[in-house]
Formats: structure tokens, sequence, C-alpha cells
């Protein structure tokens, strides 16, 4: 019976075997980009149809820009100096090179930058590196970090000094900033695709970006949505701070709470003090209010304030309240919004859930992230569990 039952089990399993349709089999497309060839002479590539050597070595593979419509090859002569092929001319580098990375190029090849290590003739030391960007060499660095994104990008070099504090040259685009005593941070507009670098010079912090270096402040920090977007900047002292996102300036304020954005960028709000008051600031206006809290759904900004002690509910144009009183609320990601107030009702108040989706009686909201549930009561005295799903068909 055992030895039955295991032939039977197995004859299942291989008639839904048979029986599950086949997945139809999907192949990439291919499209030549080069072909190295080797030989005595040295090594030859072909790109585009074109014919590029013999080298006498090659220092990695063709970089390419974001559409592969530009293309950068770093090479050595005969005298193992560098060469860059930069959509099929030479730029002439003149410096021994032993390895070369990190390369960047725009899609119509004008700007393009990587890191360089130097030929020094000796194992020994720390190595030497330059930056190479636009035909142009800087340095040498004990250092050189290079971050892109698209067709823009911007690199760093470090420069060690004996008994004194390392410098830093920054090179964004063809623009040469510093030196600074520290680069903080730095990241890129995802709307622009520029960048935004916090640096350090003589104790001072400075933005630098958009072809310009600001400052001096006390402290600067980039502002970063809640999935790792770049908004923009803070800036200030111990006193006051002003935000800075994209070519507006909210501020100076004494404090400056959670910034939120529409998925846009096209409207910005933020919770703000001064002068001991509390401000809800939506693109620049400023509300005098109690309290406020803010929160994003499908792309809208739902603001909940208590404003002179009364309470309301504001998505886009539309405002909800006032309610004397306002208790639990959720703003799902992709779902349904829920608000639980108090809406009086002659000499008595009663609850009330105020969703996106409409307005309903009841106490007591939760939310387990896929289902709503409160308690409705009639006027017979019948306490019902509500249920509305978080996500709508």
């Amino acid at each position: 019976m055992i030895r039955l039952a295991a032939t039977r089990a197995a004859m299942i399993a291989l008639a839904a075997t048979v029986l599950l349709p086949c997945a139809a089999q999907v192949s990439p497309t291919a499209t030549p980009l080069y072909k190295i060839n080797e030989s005595l002479g040295g090594v030859t590539y072909t790109l585009r149809n074109a014919d590029y050597g013999p080298f006498g070595a090659v220092l990695g593979q063709p970089a390419f820009s974001p559409s592969y419509s530009s293309w950068i090859l770093p090479v050595l002569d005969d005298n193992g100096k560098l060469v860059l092929i930069v959509n099929g001319k030479e730029v002439q580098i003149g410096q021994k090179a032993r390895n070369a990375d990190g390369w960047a190029i725009s899609d119509d090849g004008r700007t393009y930058a990587g890191r360089v290590e130097l030929d020094t003739g000796s194992d020994h030391g720390e190595p030497q590196y330059l930056l190479v960007a636009n035909g142009k060499a800087y340095g040498p660095y004990a250092q050189v970090e290079l971050r892109s994104l698209g067709s823009s990008w911007l690199a760093w070099g470090e420069v060690r000094q004996r008994n004194k504090a390392s410098a830093f040259t920054l090179l964004i685009g063809d623009k040469i900033y510093g030196p600074y005593e520290e680069i903080w941070d730095a990241e890129f507009d995802p709307r622009s695709g520029q960048p935004l670098v916090v640096a350090v010079k003589k104790g001072k912090t400075y933005l630098v970006g958009g072809g310009r270096e600001t400052g001096p402040w006390e402290r600067a920090d980039i502002l970063r949505s809640r999935d790792g977007r770049m908004l923009g900047a803070i800036v200030g002292d111990s006193r006051s701070m002003t935000a800075m996102i994209g070519n507006a300036s909210y501020g100076p304020y004494e404090n400056i709470g959670r910034i939120w954005t529409s998925d846009n960028g096209a409207s910005v709000a933020f919770d703000a003090w001064k002068n001991d008051q509390s401000y809800l600031v939506r693109d620049g206006k400023e509300t005098l209010v109690d309290w406020v809290d803010i929160m994003s759904e499908s792309g809208l900004l739902i603001y909940v304030a208590q404003v002179r002690g009364k309470h309301y509910i504001v998505v886009g144009d539309r405002e909800y309240g006032p309610y004397p009183s306002l208790r639990s609320r959720f703003a799902p990601p992709g779902g349904v919004w829920a608000v639980e107030v108090e809406v009086a009702r002659g000499s008595s108040a009663m609850g009330m859930i105020v969703t996106s989706v409409g307005e309903f009686p009841g106490q007591d909201l939760r939310c387990d992230g896929t289902t709503y549930t409160w308690i409705a009561l009639d006027e017979a005295g019948v306490a019902s569990l509500m249920r509305l799903e978080v996500v709508q068909p």
C-alpha cells in the first residue's frame, strides 16, 4: 500500500506538471556595441563601424552616455601616457597612468569626467590620482570621488598635507570650487538632474550647486523625502533657519518641522515656529495654528490642524470642519485616508469617520493596513462593526 500510494502521488504530480501551461520563452534583443581585437601589434576596438588602435594597453572598457549616443575609451599610447578616445576623437592627457575608472559622459559628448591612477614608477607609497574632466587633468590627489546621475556629474579630489587638514577641490561640470576642509553631503535633484553639495570652509558651511556657492551658514543640511529624493536644503544657525526648495526660500523660522511635497513637486508644506507661535506653511502662505499634522496619500497633501481650538481637515482645495475634537487619523500609501472626528449635534456630540470616499457615523476607528474598522450605533441602539477596505477597486 505504501508503494502504491507513493506511485499514485508521483502520477498526480506528473499530471499536474503536464497540465501546467508552459510559459513562453522570451529572449532579449542584442545590438552590437563594440568588438575587441587583440593581436601582437596591440589592442584594436571596432566601434560604430570604425576601427581604433592599435593601442599599447586599454584601461577598461568603453563607457557610454545614458542614451548610448556618446562614448569614451581610456587607452595608453606607446609611451604609457593616457589618451582618451571621445566619440572617435583622440584627446591627449599626457600623463602616465596605471588605471582609469568611473567615467561619465553626457549624451552630446561635451562633458565627461573620470578618475585616473597615476603611474609614479614605484609600487611604494600611497597611490596618486587625477581627476580628468573635459580634456583637462586636475591633481594629483590622494583620492578622487566621482558621482553621476544621467548626464550630470560632480567630483572632488582630496589633497593630504603633512601636519595639516586635508583640502578638497570640488568640480561640478566645468567649474571648480574650493578648497574646502570637508565635503559633508552631496545629492542630485531628480527633477533637474543637477547636484547639490554641502561643504565646509574655514569652519563655516556652504551650499554648492546651480553654478554658484552660497553661504556661509553655521549649518546646512540636504532635505530628502521619505523615499530618498532630494527636496532642497535647510540653512541657518541655532536661532533661525530657512528652507530652500526649488527656486523658492521659506523663512527664516526659529524651527522647521518635517517638509512634505506633492508627488510632482509643485506643492510644498511644512510646520514651522517663530515668535513662539506655530504656523502651517503651504507654498509660502502662512496660517497661524495651534498645531498641525501633515500626511500624504496618492500624491495629495492632507492637513489636520487645530486653529483657535477648533479642528479642520484640508485636502487639496476642500476643507472639512470645524469639529469640536479630532481623534485617530490614518493615510496609508496608495489608499483611502480616514480621520475620526467629533461632530456637534444640538447639545450633544457624535462620532464621525471622515474619509476620502465619504463620511460615516461611528467611533473607535482602527486600521490594520488593509481594512478600516469602527463601531456604528444606530437610533435603535444596535451597534455594528463597520469595515472599509483601505484600497478601493
